[in-house]
């Protein structure tokens, strides 16, 4: 709908809907065969084949300005109906083979086959200079790329390439297969364009963007040779590199229900590539797998004149999922020599954002139903969210067997670099007054990042003499960021949640098994590197306000897995070489930054928000077998100050047991939410608490104080317990430490005020093992060197000004809390067995490193800090200040 000489009006009764669709399908299928039955050792028989494939109106297709586009757009136009939807949509997809063989009865044998498909779209549904009134209908602008062809499982592109042959005299079986997807994605409301929902019709307003591109390739090479050589080779390249973005640019949305403007991106590569050789004399099989993930995805509200409101709940979200299952595998068998080799890459370059220029207004009245965020924390009001989630699968298997000599190989390699990033931007100019973010209940800025990660690389050798080699090689940087720019404004009726957590939990596995009747050798690696940041943080000259909490928080929890192992057995002599190494550098952060001005009132009646303590729960030393826990909830009624006490029926404590205490609104006065105290049994229905174990032993009761917690409060007190151990009993090995602090968890309570805290959690495993066998000769070197740089930081910078702008109506539970945790198991393994008739040796090493700095602190000489309770910097590994 455009209006091109001058402005265009339309007003409808019912609904108005405009839709741009493209629902291509290409079917490719490209054969050849070619077959020599005569002509002796010197004949040939040859088969090629190619097939290529593209979606796309331009034939420039290298680059994205030049593929075709799909618009659906509303320009220079006035529009009231019931409801709008503006759709562009792709659903394009290619299904193809390229196959070829060659057979030679009596000579050589040729067969290759090569196949590319691509699919380069630019998908937009755009609103441009104008303005879009609608009722209960809402507005709905929708941009996105589908795979819903006639075969559903088969994704946007599914191909095959595969090369054959058979002859008596050399082979050659070769394919090559290249796909990919290089979309671009919008919706995008821009130039002072309005859309609107009317009072009362609870009509909402939703610009989303999305894309799903699903690549599952096959690609062969297989040679056969019944008295000469054979060559079988497989090459797979895959790759997607979308942009998908949906932005609000200088424009106004009001809406009677909720507002979102969301990207979402879900790509994904399954690729399997195979090699295989079988000959009288030399066979080699070979197979290189090659694929890419590179999206962009953009979730945005730029520039000054954007006014949002809504009366629900208005959200900003990109979300970003990235999954790949690579397999390569190469198998060769020859009468005299074999070499099998499979290399496999995985990389994924994906950066996802969500964000808001601070200048712009946003406004949620939070009036609607809760909401589910990107952590899984139910909240109402306005959110900026960003996902990102990479799962990964990279295998790489090599074997070779001959008569003579026989040399198998895999390699796996994998590089990933991501970021999740949601935030409110710095002011692009001098906002007006009113611009930023502003909630009736929640303003909630979350980075989520999970990432899985499986790599195994294998080899195997059978031979005369045999050579196995495996190695796994991985790289990971992921940056998570949630945070309020310099000289931005956040304000939220409930609370201000400025949150970035992440989990990454990676296994690998290299191993190598070589067998020969007179020598062998195995050699296996794997290398992991990581480099991972998770912060949240408030800027300098921000100004941040909650009549209930603020909280600023980050959390990341590492789980690392890596064995590289052989076994090299042999009539002669064996060798056998195993390394594991690794190196980890981690920071976690949570801060505010000097100039800050961050205001939490915890007024009464406001609830507390559920958050990390920055402890950890942890088995008492004094058993290892597992307890039975109690938990005991009650009312601020069944609190008698006078004599300190609980009055609770068939509690179930007993003196001395640890509880963690939870005021799930307010705490009582005395007590602090998050809080580890101990108890003292006073009968069966009253119980009080103590400060430490030795003052609940000596009936040291805390005194309690009556702040006005409401009599209908509700209060938890908990205890920690043993989750059970097995009993250590070898002499040499009784500390008793040791079982004490086995799998220890990040503690959560409900607080209020000021919550700055930051979370690292990190299960670190690395082994290096090898075995050598042998009737004459064997060596066997292990280990594992592994490298750990984890640096935890909690703190509030000098020069921040906290609750000392505003201070009218502060309750009871106005709380300061920095507190930063980090808990860490290591195990590092090096380990060697050789055994021979003559000769043997197995050195074995473990150097395992542990470096970083967890601290709490507040930077108090320029730090203004006003609180109706406490202001606590607390860490619990190892250092804790108030400087």
């Amino acid at each position: 709908m455009l209006g091109e000489k001058r402005r265009s009006a339309l007003t409808l009764g019912d609904d108005l809907s405009i839709l741009a669709v493209d629902d291509q399908k290409l079917w490719a299928f490209a054969a050849s065969l070619g077959i020599a039955t005569g002509g002796g050792v010197d004949s040939k028989a040859v088969a090629f084949t190619l097939g290529i494939n593209v979606i796309s109106t331009d034939q420039k297709i290298f680059t994205r300005d030049n593929s075709s586009q799909i618009l659906a757009t509303i320009q220079n136009a006035d529009v009231i109906a019931s409801g709008v939807s503006l759709e562009a949509k792709d659903n394009s997809v290619i299904y193809a083979v390229a196959g070829a063989l060659g057979v030679g009865s009596q000579g050589q044998a040729y067969g290759v086959g090569l196949g590319w498909n691509q699919i380069a779209l630019q998908v937009r549904a755009t609103v441009d200079g104008s303005s879009i009134t609608a009722g209960a209908g809402g507005v709905s602008i929708t941009a996105h790329s589908t795979q819903d062809g006639p075969i559903s499982v088969a994704g946007k592109i599914a191909a095959a390439a595969v090369g054959g042959s058979k002859g008596n005299g050399a082979t050659v079986g070769a394919s090559l297969s290249v796909n990919g997807v290089y979309n671009t994605i919008e919706a995008i409301v821009s130039n002072g364009s309005t859309l609107r929902t009317t009072t009362g019709t609870g009509g909402s307003v939703n610009l989303r963007a999305s894309d799903e591109s699903t690549i599952n390739a096959l690609t062969g090479g297989i040679a056969i040779s019944s008295s000469g050589s054979a060559v079988g080779a497989a090459i797979g390249a895959n790759y997607i590199a979308n942009q998908v973005t949906a932005k609000v640019d200088g424009s106004t949305v009001d809406s009677n229900g909720d507002a979102i403007i969301e990207a979402e991106e879900t790509a994904a590569i399954h690729s399997l590539t195979l090699g295989g050789a079988g000959g009288d004399n030399v066979s080699f099989a070979g197979s290189l797998s090659i694929n890419v993930i590179d999206d962009t995805v953009t979730a945005a509200v730029i520039g000054a004149a954007s006014n949002l409101s809504a009366r629900n709940n208005l959200r900003v979200i990109a979300d970003d999922t990235a999954n790949i299952v690579a397999i390569a595998g190469g198998l060769a068998a020859g009468g005299d020599a074999g070499v099998g080799l499979a290399a496999t890459n995985v990389t994924i370059l994906d950066t996802t954002k969500a964000y808001v220029d601070g200048a712009a207004t946003l406004s949620a009245g939070g009036a609607g139903n809760a909401f589910t965020d990107a952590l899984g924390q139910s909240r109402r009001g306005l959110s900026i969210e960003a996902t990102a989630g990479e799962s990964v699968v990279i295998v790489g298997v090599g074997g070779a067997f001959a008569g003579d000599g026989a040399g198998a190989g895999a390699l796996t390699l994998t590089y990933i670099d991501v970021s999740a990033l949601a935030y409110e931007d710095a002011p692009s100019v001098t906002p007006a007054a009113g611009a930023g973010l502003h909630s009736d209940h929640d303003v909630d800025i979350v980075s989520h990042g999970h990432l899985s990660l499986v790599g195994v690389a294998g080899a195997i050798a059978g031979s005369e003499v045999g050579i196995g080699a495996g190695a796994d090689a991985g790289y990971v940087k992921r940056r998570l960021e949630a945070y309020v720019g310099a000289g931005a404004t956040a304000k939220g009726g409930d609370n201000v949640i400025v949150d970035a957590q992440g989990d990454v939990t990676i296994t690998s596995v290299s191993a190598a098994i070589a067998g020969a009747s007179e020598g062998a050798g195995g050699l296996t690696i794997g290398v992991s590197v990581l480099d991972l940041t998770a912060k949240a943080h408030i800027d300098a000259g921000a100004v941040v306000r909650s009549d209930g909490n603020v909280l600023v928080s980050a959390e990341d929890d590492t789980t690392l897995d890596q064995v590289s192992g052989n076994v090299a057995a042999a009539g002669t002599g064996a060798g056998g070489i195993a390394a594991g190494v690794g190196y980890v550098k981690k920071t976690t952060e949570a801060y505010i930054a000097a100039g800050a001005s961050v205001t939490a009132l915890a007024k009464s009646g406001k609830s507390g928000i559920v958050a990390n303590t920055g402890e950890f729960g942890a088995p008492p030393a004094t058993a290892n077998a597992q307890q039975q826990g109690v938990s005991k909830d009650f009312a601020t009624s069944a609190v008698d100050y006078s004599a300190n006490t609980m009055n609770v029926a068939g509690h179930g404590f007993s003196t001395g047991q640890e509880v963690i205490y939870t005021g799930q609104s307010l705490a009582l006065g005395g007590l602090q939410t998050g809080g580890h105290y101990f108890v003292i049994r006073i009968d069966d229905n009253h119980f009080a608490l103590a400060a430490d174990k030795s003052a609940a032993l000596n009936g040291q009761k805390i005194d309690l104080l009556d702040t006005g917690v409401a009599s209908t409060a509700r209060h938890v007190a908990q205890t920690l317990n043993s989750t059970g151990v097995p009993a250590i009993s070898n002499k040499d090995f009784n500390d008793p430490t040791l079982a004490n602090n086995r799998d220890r968890k990040p503690l959560v309570a409900t607080q209020s005020g000021v919550i700055i805290v930051a979370v690292s959690v990190n299960d670190l495993t690395s082994a290096g093992v090898g075995v050598a066998i042998a009737g004459e000769g064997s060596g066997a070197l292990a280990g594992s060197v592994t490298v750990y740089q984890i640096d935890t930081l909690a703190h509030i910078d000098q020069g921040a000004r906290i609750n000392a702008d505003e201070d009218t109506g502060a309750g009871a539970g106005q709380n300061v809390l920095v507190a930063a945790g980090r808990t860490y198991n290591g195990l590092a393994i090096g380990g060697g067995l050789a055994g021979s008739g003559t000769f043997s040796v197995t050195p074995a090493f473990a150097a395992p490193v542990l470096k970083g700095a967890t601290e709490a602190f507040i930077q108090a000489r320029r730090a203004a800090i006003v609180t109706t309770r406490s202001s606590t910097p607390r860490a619990t590994s190892p250092s804790s200040r108030m400087r």
